[in-house]
């Protein structure tokens, strides 16, 4: 190709180094440059409607185009599926999980490449956490999804400290802030090491801090509901609950009362604290 690449797709990207027409089709090695991402392939097959490409390295710059702002991708041995006419490319792990974020988040899973932005489908890990999504949204200092799966690991590597489901996730970097909302009333928040379930509605991670604050605007509060087997369904509810990480202390706030079987108990100002496997303080 000249020096400068050879334009594809009527100008959707470009190509750079060696292309060659055979029996095989058209085929080509070298790089391929779409919106901000760079591909770099021994095996590129050009169709007329697509590009694929078994990619030995695979990067995006962090970058603001247009409307979109890109975040830093690096990957090794990836699938490439560009589609010019529909202008997105789709980028596969078949190896090691894409490095996002200078090293901040790992994803096993699959991106998509647009001029709106970047999008995804896996599982992000991140400091000490796993967010679980089919529909990711990844913008320049902040990722999150509509619809995602949120774990958080404890100091037991068999039990999550938190594990919630069918949650709205916002995740900045910049700000070490996680922000979760519940998306319907079957939404649910586990805290495992606790064994404590809630419909909470709300809840922030400060993850300088290892912390993180629940919140809820219901009359009473959120109910907290014991699933220990001994404990005969012991729940209170509480407007406000704040989780530290260093302890796995539940420090609930405005409870009313505690519920066991047929009893009522009224606690002291209204506090309430569990530990690990649904030990309550007293």
């Amino acid at each position: 190709t000249p020096p400068g690449g050879l334009e594809a797709y009527g100008g959707k990207g470009t190509f750079t180094n060696k292309i060659t027409l055979s029996n095989r089709g058209l085929q080509g090695s070298g790089s391929i440059d779409y919106l901000s991402s760079k591909t770099q392939s021994e095996s590129i097959f050009f169709f007329p409607d697509s590009t694929v490409a078994e990619a030995d390295a695979f990067e995006i710059r962090k970058e603001n185009r247009g409307n979109a702002a890109y975040p830093s991708v690096n990957a090794n041995k990836v699938l490439v599926t560009w589609v010019p006419k529909k202008d997105y490319m789709d980028i596969t792990k078949t190896d090691k999980d894409f490095d996002l974020y200078d090293k901040q988040v790992y994803l096993d899973g699959k991106l998509r490449l647009t001029p709106a932005g970047l999008g995804g489908a896996g599982t992000a890990g991140f400091y000490d956490a796993k967010l679980l999504s089919r529909d990711f949204r990844f913008g320049q200092t902040d990722f999150g999804a509509d619809s995602a799966g949120f774990k958080l690991n404890s100091d037991d590597p068999n039990t999550f400290a938190i594990d919630a489901q069918n949650i709205n996730a916002t995740i900045n970097l910049n700000a070490k802030k996680g922000m979760f909302k519940a998306n319907d009333a079957k939404s649910k928040v586990d805290f495992p090491v606790n064994m404590y379930t809630s419909n909470i509605e709300k809840f922030d991670w400060d993850i300088a801090q290892k912390s993180l604050q629940f919140q809820s605007a219901l009359a009473d509060g959120a109910g907290y509901v014991s699933t220990s087997g001994i404990q005969d369904s012991l729940n209170f509810k509480s407007p406000l609950l704040n989780y530290s990480l260093n302890d796995y202390i539940m420090r609930a706030t405005g409870v009313k009362q505690i519920l066991v079987a047929d009893a009522s108990i009224i606690p002291d100002a209204g506090l309430v604290n569990v530990e690990k496997n649904a030990k309550m303080q007293t």
